[in-house]
């Protein structure tokens, strides 16, 4: 088998979100365990750095929940699926 030099990982971000989501429970969890993480390592990062409370990073934080909440609700939207 060739290969093209593409890893794994870079193989499931470029398929379809239909295939990803047909993989079961065990893929969605993968995706939820990643998407829960990455926040909680950017809070624990900024709290190291004494950052938290910082005007820059509270306006950041509130523009990007309502970024994912408009594109949870918005109709036709596939990530409320």
């Amino acid at each position: 088998m060739r290969s093209t030099g593409w890893s794994v990982a870079g193989q499931v971000l470029l398929e379809p979100a239909e295939q990803r989501l047909q993989r079961g429970p065990a893929g969605r969890r993968l995706y939820a365990a990643a998407g829960l993480a990455v926040p909680a390592f950017g809070f624990t990062t900024a709290s190291v750095l004494g950052v938290l409370g910082d005007a820059w990073l509270i306006v950041s934080i509130v523009l990007w929940a309502a970024v994912t909440i408009v594109m949870i609700v918005r109709p036709g939207s596939t990530t409320g699926v």
